[in-house]
């Protein structure tokens, strides 16, 4: 019934992003914080978004943040917002922007 491949443990990726992956999980084991890679490139197996996820950032040191949690919809707002920010960055600076800046 067409192919069919095996999916790894974490998910498909290159050596170095599935090793952190696995660590990061074995790590956070308690809590279940992390249970597998990235599903952005899982084209054999598509998964729905989680409800809601967890924003673990330094940006929040010294500010008080009472849930640090966000919906789907206010994650896609605040990735959006992130990417107009770095192409405006780049803008203001006379670079060429990136097809997909870093976060």
């Amino acid at each position: 019934d067409g192919f069919q491949p095996k999916l790894p443990k974490f998910g498909f990726g290159d050596q170095t992003s599935y090793s952190i992956t696995s660590d990061l999980v074995d790590s956070t084991v308690e809590t279940g914080a992390v249970r597998h890679g990235a599903e952005c490139f899982n084209w054999y197996f598509p998964q729905e978004l989680d409800p809601e996820f967890l924003v673990v950032w330094e940006g929040f040191a010294g500010e008080k943040v009472s849930d640090p949690t966000f919906g789907v919809s206010e994650m896609l707002k605040e990735k959006i917002k992130s990417y107009i920010d770095a192409f405006a960055c780049c803008a203001r600076k006379g670079k060429d922007l990136p097809g997909m800046p870093v976060q």
